[in-house]
């Protein structure tokens, strides 16, 4: 899989996010927010050679595990990466270390071709100290992906009362009052996008696409 940084970052890492928990009003510098840290370790075979990398052994695929609780409170200061009483000692000092290492790989091309950023190859023996752990690198690629979660939530909240279009010309997202669910409604849902076709030949409606490629225009808009 080649990666490609004009993309989403959720399908092209390990790393995932879930039960996100975000505080818009007490973000100021940093998003104020909790929530766990997963790891695809299925996914990791695609980049790491079982067995060969010492953090990456055969008995430790096992598909999504659960690493840690990532933490922040919005004044600007770093995001805490904690094991809880939920999470074995024995998953937290297996995994922790691979997910240093998965966002190790994504860092630099996330940031590829940018001048001033020079990628760190972060050791998990200097990032993890017992219960807790600080990476700079996991820390951005968790920013990341709360970035994209929020924005889906956006987009999807507006989907329900509006018409959202994306005009490929002036790379622009526009919404119509009108509310279409094109599951319970496909011939309206056809009719409507003909007319749009018509009189916006430029504009794509996200609203009928699948979600994740709308996703991606609602992110790239202007």
């Amino acid at each position: 899989m080649k990666f490609d940084k004009n993309k989403l970052l959720a399908p092209q890492t390990a790393i995932s996010i879930r039960g996100l928990k975000h505080s818009e009003f007490a973000s100021h510098e940093t998003h104020c927010f909790q929530a766990s840290i997963w790891l695809n370790t299925d996914f990791l075979t695609n980049f790491m050679d079982v067995g060969e990398n010492k953090d990456f052994k055969p008995h430790m695929i096992l598909g999504d595990v659960r690493v840690c609780i990532a933490e922040n409170d919005g004044r600007g200061g770093a995001t805490d990466f904690n094991r809880t009483q939920t999470i074995k000692k024995e998953t937290w000092s297996e995994f922790m270390p691979l997910l240093v290492r998965e966002a190790n790989r994504i860092m630099p091309l996330l940031w590829e071709d940018e001048e001033w950023f020079t990628p760190k190859d972060e050791d998990p023996s200097d990032v993890v100290h017992g219960n807790s752990a600080w990476s700079s690198n996991l820390e951005c690629v968790v920013a990341h992906l709360i970035n994209e979660e929020l924005s889906k939530k956006e987009m999807l909240r507006r989907m329900k009362n509006k018409l959202l279009t994306y005009d490929t010309k002036d790379k622009r997202v526009y919404a119509r009052k009108i509310k279409l669910d094109p599951k319970q409604h496909p011939l309206r849902a056809e009719k409507v996008k003909q007319s749009i076709n018509e009189s916006s030949p430029n504009e794509i409606i996200l609203n009928l696409m699948p979600e994740e490629e709308a996703l991606q225009m609602y992110l790239t808009s202007n």
